[in-house]
């Protein structure tokens, strides 16, 4: 169990939470087929750590990852959706989106939305039910 949020938390687990979340909301069915489009030479057991959280996911592949998919640093470390590109951020906030149909997604996902929302400067004068 996590926080309260995924929001601006660095640890390892919510690094691989993020890159799961990416690789399903841009449409790849297996681990190895996302790995493969950024590296691959890279193990799967490597790969794995990452996504389960056993290890965090280093600098260089977390740039090889970005540079193939139009993700960022921000978002895969830190969570911060706003930082992503309009296109992939559609793509994952389309199927995370709060108010969606909640059968299909991690509910960490709402919380890192809402979170990220109160915490936006666009936020002010606005409220958002937490999930």
């Amino acid at each position: 169990m996590i926080g309260t949020d995924d929001y601006l938390d660095p640890s390892p687990a919510a690094v691989g939470r993020r890159l799961e979340w990416s690789r399903e909301a841009l449409g790849f069915n297996t681990a190895r087929e996302f790995r493969e489009t950024f590296d691959p030479d890279m193990a799967n057991a490597t790969f794995s750590g990452y996504l389960n959280g056993s290890r965090l996911l280093t600098i260089d592949s977390a740039i090889a990852i970005c540079k193939a998919h139009a993700l960022t640093l921000d978002w895969l470390y830190l969570g911060k959706m706003g930082t992503l590109p309009a296109v992939v951020q559609k793509r994952i906030a389309a199927w995370y989106a709060p108010g969606g149909s909640d059968s299909h997604r991690p509910k960490q996902i709402q919380r890192l939305a809402w979170c990220e929302f109160r915490c936006s400067s666009a936020a002010k004068g606005r409220e958002l039910d937490r999930p």
